[in-house]
């Protein structure tokens, strides 16, 4: 992955402001929450119109005393506020980890019953697959990185294969299982 694909905050945003009244754009909040020492979060908007994604802001929560919902979630709400004023955590898909439902019904619990956790169907697309897809995603210049979202890119870029395996690597890769959990549920496929 090339850090070359970072563009400036504003420039991605322009583009999605402006898709955003000419087409349906699905507005995504990616959780990868069932970690014990960090905890991953990445904002994106799918433009499946232009086979476009833009990924617009991303979190990483990795100090032991804020791995806990009510430390989390206002943070989180600060920044979708920031990405989308005026509108309600409604207003998008909230995606979660399979694992991190204790955070969900933390959320719910604390703030508001009534939000839909979506979790991503593990047999819809495999794993591998999904890298596949990110790659080709990132290769084909079908994403808008904001300069808010190095650390993603920075975790593709350190994304190792065991040679021997075929397999990753896993280490610190929330935000990449965050990109796969959102590619899972769009059922992403480039056009």
């Amino acid at each position: 992955v090339n850090l070359s694909l970072i563009q400036p905050h504003e420039e991605v945003m322009a583009y999605v402001r402006k898709r955003d009244k000419e087409t349906t754009l699905e507005w995504s909040l990616i959780l990868d929450m069932s970690g014990t020492t960090r905890h991953g979060v990445l904002a994106a908007v799918l433009d499946r119109e232009a086979s476009m994604v833009a990924y617009l802001d991303c979190m990483i929560f990795d100090d032991k005393t804020e791995m806990y919902a009510r430390s989390q979630w206002p943070k989180i709400m600060r920044m979708i506020q920031q990405l989308r004023p005026g509108k309600s955590v409604k207003a998008w898909s909230i995606i979660n980890d399979y694992g991190a439902n204790n955070f969900a019904n933390d959320v719910k619990g604390n703030y508001d019953t009534s939000l839909n956790f979506i979790s991503p169907n593990k047999n819809l697309i495999t794993k591998d697959k999904s890298y596949d897809t990110i790659r080709t995603v990132f290769d084909e210049n079908r994403a808008l990185v904001s300069e808010k979202c190095k650390m993603m890119l920075q975790e593709h870029a350190g994304f190792l294969i065991n040679q021997n395996t075929g397999k990753p690597i896993e280490k610190r890769n929330e935000l990449i299982d965050c990109n796969v959990y959102f590619l899972r549920v769009h059922d992403f496929k480039i056009k």
